[in-house]
């Protein structure tokens, strides 16, 4: 053959090159859980509610002891997983805005998945509000009904309905149908997004009747737990979310309604395990799992009473610790667990690289292949959450920081020693050259910066005084 003639042969070969690379790039499952706090068997924590499904994911990879939201509530923290950008950098720190008018021109990560040739199926609740078409070839969803309606200050109720009529479980079994039609010979990408445990807590009677109420676990507080606190700390604990502090006062525990909510969260979360242990089923009876990648998150946690709060909406570790969970047969060990502090905002960057897309410099995250291939290496980077313009919370191995826009405002916990955060140490910023040093290196070495405002389409989502 004529050396002339190679880059014509070459020219010739590259369609079919394309196409065996398409062909091994692996399918992609994703399950995110509406306000799935720490409650799960493999973060033993909360070990009353049994997470049989949960944890044999966790089992078959890798999964997250320190993993944290970008933001504390449904929307920015969404808005971060899908974009990879940070709150900072997008300005959407609340429920009431519209993402998709400030981020008009950003590839999310489900229209990189279609552009790269995925087909990308999703259900549920993935994208906070609007904007969800486009992102994807099909979608399927049910509103919310009759039943979502709780009175008072309870929180939840027990349905006289099946597990077969409850909206996660529809939701789950259109994903269920999309994996079973899926070809083997093409990459897909699917996300199912459950709703449960989001408010109100109603769920078939069933799995309230798993939890006696006699049997119900308290958190963890202690008396005067806000006295170290600034007044905007305790304003956030107080008066913010969808409770603020009218379940905290002295008549709560002796009327048993911190127990009737807590079972009924308690109820929402085993009623959601048993929807991923069928969406999984489903996944490890298709071809697509032998080197397919699966990944379940939370998107941000939920306060019991910790604090003295019920909702999420803050920066403690309640709020932001999540449950996150990836395999990816080929490169996470089962059972492997990692506790660098990571971030969902990790995700996308990650999910490029587990897929071997082009990457991507436009991403605030990330890439966890290093951990997911080493869970044991040194990670230097703090997980920053965001919860309004300057408000920022930093948590690196043993060390949790917060601060507030006002200045001065600042929060520090020892977590080896303080695990429910009682302590405030920061106000021992001027006597302890520790303190002082530990505070100014968390916030310089990863908050990001409070340059972009945020802008509010529709109504805010809280009574928290952010600037705009």
């Amino acid at each position: 053959m004529h050396f002339s003639h190679l880059p014509l042969l070459l020219l010739s070969l590259l369609p079919s090159l394309f196409i065996h690379a398409a062909e091994s790039r692996p399918s992609v499952l994703m399950i995110a859980v509406d306000d799935l706090r720490d409650t799960v068997g493999f973060l033993e924590n909360f070990t009353e509610i049994p997470t049989p499904n949960i944890d044999r994911l966790a089992a078959s990879g890798m999964s997250f002891g320190n993993a944290h939201c970008a933001a504390p509530a449904c929307a920015p923290s969404r808005t971060a997983i899908f974009t990879g950008l940070s709150p900072a950098t997008t300005g959407v720190y609340e429920n009431g805005q519209r993402w998709p008018d400030t981020i008009q021109e950003h590839i999310t990560l489900t229209k990189e998945f279609m552009q790269q040739g995925y087909y990308v199926a999703g259900s549920g609740k993935n994208y906070h509000g609007d904007g969800v078409g486009p992102q994807w070839h099909t979608y399927f969803n049910v509103p919310y009904d009759k039943d979502y309606g709780v009175e008072g200050d309870a929180l939840g109720k027990p349905l006289e309905r099946s597990y077969e009529e409850m909206p996660d479980t529809l939701r789950a079994r259109y994903i269920i149908e999309q994996i079973a039609k899926a070809s083997p010979d093409a990459p897909s990408f699917f996300s199912v997004g459950i709703v449960k445990p989001h408010l109100p807590f109603n769920v078939p009677k069933e799995y309230f009747d798993r939890f006696p109420l006699e049997d119900i676990p308290l958190p963890p507080t202690q008396a005067g737990d806000l006295d170290d606190l600034s007044p905007y700390a305790r304003m956030i604990a107080r008066g913010h979310g969808e409770l603020g502090g009218r379940l905290y006062h002295s008549d709560v525990l002796k009327h048993d309604l911190w127990r009737k909510n807590i079972q009924a969260y308690m109820a929402c979360v085993a009623y959601a395990d048993d929807v991923i242990g069928e969406v999984l089923d489903a996944w490890e009876a298709s071809p697509l799992s032998q080197d397919g990648i699966v990944i379940l998150w939370g998107d941000h946690g939920w306060h019991l009473g910790e604090k003295e709060h019920w909702s999420k909406f803050t920066l403690w570790r309640v709020g932001t610790r999540v449950p996150f969970i990836i395999r990816a047969p080929g490169v996470t060990e089962p059972g492997s667990t990692c506790d660098a502090p990571v971030n969902l905002l990790d995700l996308f960057p990650t999910l490029i690289d587990l897929t071997h897309l082009p990457k991507r410099r436009d991403l605030d995250g990330h890439t966890l292949l290093p951990l997911l291939r080493n869970p044991t290496l040194t990670w230097d980077l703090g997980s920053v959450t965001y919860h309004g313009q300057g408000n920022a919370s930093v948590h690196s191995g043993k060390w949790h920081a917060i601060y507030y826009r006002q200045p001065g405002n600042r929060e520090l916990y020892d977590l080896e020693a303080d695990p429910n955060e009682f302590h405030n140490l920061a106000d021992q910023y001027d006597s302890d050259p520790e303190i002082r040093n530990v505070l100014n290196s968390l916030y310089g070495k990863n908050i990001k910066g409070f340059s972009k405002p945020a802008s509010f389409y529709g109504k805010r989502s809280s009574k928290l005084d952010i600037p705009e």
